[in-house]
């Protein structure tokens, strides 16, 4: 017999926001508030003349996200 054990993980209501948010900028093309919400090293480390195209480059083909 094989025990089949799975583990759920409960979101914290601060990461649903962030996800949300993301996925809501990044579906309307608002990279704009995407690189907002990034750390100041974070903004350092992706300016956001690098973080434009290559989320323009994911969209055209990756798509939008979805659930």
């Amino acid at each position: 017999m094989i025990a089949n054990i799975t583990f759920a993980q409960t979101e914290k209501p601060t990461y649903k926001v962030v996800v949300d948010t993301f996925e809501k900028n990044y579906n309307t093309n608002n990279f704009e508030v995407i690189f907002s919400m990034f750390s100041s090293d974070m903004k350092v480390a992706v300016p956001l003349n690098k973080l434009t195209p290559y989320l323009t480059n994911l969209k055209k083909q990756a798509g939008n996200i979805s659930k």
